[in-house]
């Protein structure tokens, strides 16, 4: 394979996780200013503030513009990708925490795979 043809696959790679990742957020984000009850249930459950949920949902939509962007403009594609990997790190240690079950942190978890993953083609490209 061609070093043209694998940054091209690797661009590729990067943009479709940019995708998923920035849609699964946007989902997310839009939940918090909603106020999705199971939301609400989830982050009380936590220990979580339910008075930050807005706080919480423009991170997310902060890390949506920021992989957007950085189909463009790199540096700012990683930097919303790191944003985004601490947001769910962070996510992730609360349901330890609370040892909360795998199944309530796996999307916090999937989440943060892509957001690495997200990076890392990224960096690549």
């Amino acid at each position: 394979m061609s070093v043209l043809a694998r940054v091209d696959i690797v661009n590729i790679v990067a943009i479709i996780v940019g995708l998923i990742v920035s849609v699964m957020c946007l989902g997310s984000a839009i939940a918090d200013f909603k106020k999705n009850p199971q939301i609400v249930a989830s982050l009380t459950h936590l220990g979580v503030n339910t008075d930050r949920m807005s706080t919480l949902g423009a991170l997310k939509l902060l890390g949506v513009v920021g992989v957007i962007v950085g189909f463009w403009v790199t540096a700012i594609g990683v930097a919303a990708g790191i944003g985004l990997a601490l947001y769910f790190i962070g996510a992730i240690a609360l349901h330890v925490r609370a040892k909360d079950s795998a199944k309530n942190t796996f999307p916090a978890l999937l989440l943060l795979i892509l957001a690495v993953l997200y990076i890392l083609t990224t960096l690549a490209k």
